[in-house]
This record gives C-alpha cells, sequence and structure tokens, in this order.
C-alpha cells in the first residue's frame, strides 16, 4: 500500500508541475510584464521549487498506509490534505502581491490533483 502512495505523491507531482507551469506562463503573458522567452526558466525553476515544496508538505500521506489510520477518515484526511492546505493559508497571508496569485495557484492545481488521487485511493479500498 505504501507503493501505491509513493506513486501518488510522484505522480501527483509530475501532473501539478506541467500544469502549474503552462498555468504560470499564462499568466505571464496575459500580464506583459516584459520579455517572455527571458522569463520562462525563471517560471519552470519558481514552480519546480513550489511543487517540490508541496511534494515535501505532502509527506505525511505516507502513514495513511497504516490500518488504523486508514479506517479513521479524519485522521486519513486531515493528513492527506494538512500540508497542502497550509501551503494555500500561508500564501493567503502573504502581501497582495504577483507572488501571492502565483503561489495560490501552484497550490490549488497540486490541492486538485492530489484530491483525484485521494479519490481512487479511497475508491479502491471502499470494494
Amino acid at each position: 500500500m505504501i507503493r501505491t502512495f509513493i506513486k501518488n505523491l510522484f505522480t501527483t507531482f509530475i501532473i501539478s508541475l506541467i500544469i502549474s507551469i503552462a498555468a504560470i506562463c499564462l499568466l505571464y503573458a496575459v500580464s506583459k510584464k516584459g520579455d517572455y522567452a527571458h522569463a520562462v526558466p525563471i517560471i519552470i525553476m519558481g514552480a519546480v521549487y513550489l511543487n517540490v515544496m508541496l511534494l515535501l508538505l505532502s509527506s505525511p500521506v505516507l502513514f495513511v498506509s497504516f490500518p488504523k489510520i486508514m479506517s479513521n477518515g479524519i485522521a486519513r484526511f486531515l493528513l492527506y490534505f494538512s500540508g497542502p492546505l497550509v501551503f494555500i493559508l500561508t500564501s493567503l497571508s502573504l502581501p497582495s502581491t504577483s507572488d501571492r496569485k502565483i503561489y495560490l495557484l501552484t497550490g490549488i492545481i497540486y490541492i486538485i490533483i492530489h484530491a483525484v488521487f485521494y479519490y481512487k485511493i479511497i475508491k479502491t479500498t471502499a470494494k
């Protein structure tokens, strides 16, 4: 079961990374702040950094594989979503800057993909 959680974490990371890079590039292109070709490598590195941070914050997911925690719905939910939710709440506390939008966008993309894998795990364990 722990292999499933590790696989889901890294799949979430990869999918979230790709989508967040595209979304941040789109956000940057719409805002027209400067040279787009020069900004793309910086956007990619920033998205990698934020997604690695979210991956590390999601590491308590590995404890969900224990049978007692898996059977307790509240503990399972809290362990699964606490890291990304803390990231989003921290992003909301930042002063209103353009970075705040990027952090929130990355966090929301990550948590949506993370929720899809949570639903899949709940669906397979309910059988």
